[in-house]
């Protein structure tokens, strides 16, 4: 059995959209954790519209913040398997299958793939992550894991991640991802898990900051090499340059660059 853990604010369109792509899925044993901080009555629609159709447990909560909504959430799983849906992503009918198919190996944990169309067809492709590669290979809503590893490695780190109240908007999946590798569990990364998200907005330029800011904090948390993460601070004026033609995309990476720098 795998259990999702969907932590959800402010929208509707998108949480529907999930779900039907949920109620599509081949493999049909799994449960649906909203852990839902909105007013009561915000969700009530879409939740009485799949609830006879998917295993749903809703959960109000006052609390603001991504990874404190995840660890209300993981207080509730039932399942054999973890995962963490962004309330604005879908899954295509095969993502489950596939998680389960790939978790039968060796790996602890494992990263899917982001797309950008749904009618894209799963490959074989596998990848060992490990501390450096997972900053690219670590997609929050692609990330599955066994129920040992969260007994082992804990909760996520409620000073990361959007709405933590913090300056940090980011890195509450790497960081925890990183301490899964530390712990001495097998992360891998594969295309054989396909999930679809809308692409960044690169209009939104405090969200970059924020993000930049989140990505430092774990770098410095995990006390990476100094090279290493001068070279992070310096990647988005590189990216700044490669994309001196998009006006919205510079202005993202420069916001980038000093959430990294400051």
């Amino acid at each position: 059995m795998i259990s999702l853990i969907m932590a959800t604010l402010g929208r509707k369109n998108e949480v529907d959209r999930c779900l039907q792509s949920l109620c599509m899925q081949t493999y049909t044993s799994f449960e649906l954790i909203i852990v839902d901080q909105n007013p009561e009555q915000f969700l009530s629609d879409i939740i009485k519209k799949y609830k006879d159709k998917i295993h749903i447990n809703h959960i109000l909560t006052a609390e603001k913040g991504l990874s404190k909504a995840r660890n209300i959430g993981l207080k509730y799983v039932h399942g054999d398997i973890i995962g963490f849906p962004d309330d604005d992503c879908v899954y295509r009918d095969d993502t489950l299958k596939n998680v389960v198919s790939f978790m039968r190996g060796d790996a602890d944990a494992v990263t899917g793939t982001v797309i950008s169309n749904l009618h894209q067809l799963p490959g074989n492709m596998v990848r060992n992550v490990n501390i450096y590669n997972v900053w690219r290979r670590g997609i929050s809503f692609t990330i599955f894991f066994k129920r040992h590893v969260f007994e082992k490695v804990g909760y996520f780190d409620e000073m990361l991640g959007v709405g933590s109240g913090t300056v940090y908007g980011s890195g509450e999946e790497t960081d925890y991802l990183i301490r899964i590798l530390k712990a001495g569990f097998c992360l891998q990364n594969t295309d054989s898990i396909l999930v679809w998200h809308p692409a960044v907005d690169y209009s939104n330029c405090k969200k970059a900051y924020n993000y930049s800011k989140g990505r430092m904090y774990v770098l410095n948390k995990h006390r990476y090499h100094f090279l290493f993460i001068q070279a992070n601070i310096f990647w988005p004026l590189f990216k700044l340059i490669k994309n001196f033609y998009n006006i919205h995309k510079v202005r993202y990476c420069w916001y980038q660059f000093l959430g990294r720098l400051f």
